[in-house]
This record gives structure tokens, C-alpha cells and sequence, in this order.
């Protein structure tokens, strides 16, 4: 509720609706934010044939949802804000009619199928509405590209960078950095999942996890964290 009511207010409301709005104008916008997602989500668990249902939705199907245009953002210099809205909102539409297919039709269609599904459709979606639209400008990209040293589909604004600055060499480690993230994996399955298992008393189990959690915590701590510039130094 306090993340989406965040969104709203300052992505939506502030740049949109009101841009001169500050101070208390801006507490009234979040207070009415938050009512307003309070309401669609207690209509939504109207429609919820169960606890689980909700779930797959929250976890899984609007996670599909959302998934492409986090990834491309990263990882693709042509997407833009057009192609991220136009993917999250395709993604909300598709798991929405999912939810209702299931609810109203008992047309239940696995998480396995669904997700991979919306997945590639989002994706879809988001290159076409990214490539019809105008680029992030080149001095924005150079900027974030010089940052953060990002690795991907950056191809002509290296090309620039290399123009602009031809002795910046930016730090390529994406095998280690995709190490890490399956580490960091692990760390949330173990952080997750163990507690669950403790409240249902399956307490092997929940060893189990919280020994995986922990072995990939100190994992990450010499392989990630230890390596970690300098606060406030850029990596090169």
C-alpha cells in the first residue's frame, strides 16, 4: 500500500497532475492514494476464490508482469519510459484477465504456462512501444552509462562514451555479477521460505534454509561485498 500510494503520488499525481504540488498538498495526495488502493484491493479480494489464488497473482502472474521492462531497463539502451509504462501496463491487463478467466470462465491456467506467457508478450510490448517512441536523450544514457559502468545492449552509447572520453575503461565483471545475483537467490529462498517452514513445525526444513541463507550470505560477503568501492568512489 505504501509503495504503490509512493508511485502514485510522486509519478503520477506530482509530474502529471499537479507538478507545483509540495508539503501538505502532497501528504493529502498519499492519504487519499492509500484509501484509494485500500478500496481496489479489498474489491479485488472479492473475486478471490482463495488465499492461494491471491498469491500465485501477487507472486507470481503480476510479478510476469513487471519482470521484462525491469530487465531492459537495465540492460537495453532504447527502452524508455513509454516502453516501461506501455509493458507494466499490458502486464497488470494480462494478470488481471488471468484472475478473471480462473474466477468467472474456471478457465485455470498453470502458473508454468501463464507466466512465461505474459512474460514474452510484455516483452514484446515493451520493444515496440519503446522503439516507436523517441530514445532517452544520449547525454542522459552517457551520464548512467558512466555511473554505474552497466553491462548489456549499451552498444552505440559505448560508441559515444569511447568519442567522448576515450581513456574510460568501465569495470566488466558480469560473470561475477551474475554469480552474485544467483547467491543473492539462494540468501532470499533461504530467508523466505525458512520461517514458513518453522511455523508449520517442519523445523528440519527450516534448518535447511536458514543453513543455505546463511552459507550464501558469508558467500557474498568476500565475494561481493568486500569488493565494493569506497563510499562515494566510482567503480572503473
Amino acid at each position: 500500500m505504501n509503495a504503490g500510494a509512493s508511485y502514485v503520488v510522486k509519478d503520477i499525481y506530482k509530474v502529471y497532475i499537479n507538478p507545483a504540488a509540495e508539503g501538505r498538498r502532497l501528504i493529502y495526495a498519499s492519504y487519499i492514494a492509500s484509501a484509494l488502493l485500500v478500496a481496489l484491493g479489498l474489491f479485488i479480494s472479492i473475486f478471490a476464490g482463495s488465499i492461494n489464488l491471491l498469491f500465485t497473482w501477487i507472486m507470481g502472474t503480476l510479478g510476469a508482469g513487471v519482470l521484462a521492462p525491469n530487465v531492459f531497463r537495465w540492460y537495453w539502451w532504447r527502452m524508455n519510459g513509454w516502453g516501461y509504462a506501455a509493458a507494466a501496463l499490458a502486464g497488470m491487463t494480462l494478470s488481471l484477465l488471468q484472475v478473471a478467466a480462473e474466477r468467472f470462465a474456471g478457465l485455470a491456467v498453470p502458473l508454468y504456462v501463464s507466466f512465461p506467457i505474459i512474460v514474452i508478450v510484455v516483452a514484446v510490448v515493451a520493444v515496440v512501444a519503446s522503439l516507436s517512441t523517441e530514445p532517452v536523450p544520449i547525454e542522459n544514457l552517457i551520464d548512467f552509462y558512466k555511473r554505474t559502468g552497466v553491462w548489456g545492449f549499451w552498444g552505440p552509447v559505448k560508441r559515444r562514451v569511447a568519442e567522448l572520453d576515450p581513456g574510460f575503461r568501465p569495470e566488466s565483471n558480469a560473470r561475477r555479477d551474475l554469480g552474485n545475483v544467483l547467491l543473492g537467490i539462494l540468501l532470499l529462498i533461504g530467508l523466505y521460505v525458512g520461517p514458513m517452514y518453522f511455523i508449520v513445525h517442519r523445523f528440519e526444513r527450516a534448518v535447511a534454509c536458514f543453513a543455505l541463507a546463511l552459507a550464501s550470505g558469508v558467500a557474498l560477503f568476500f565475494v561481493w561485498y568486500r569488493r565494493l568501492p569506497p563510499a562515494g568512489e566510482v567503480s572503473r
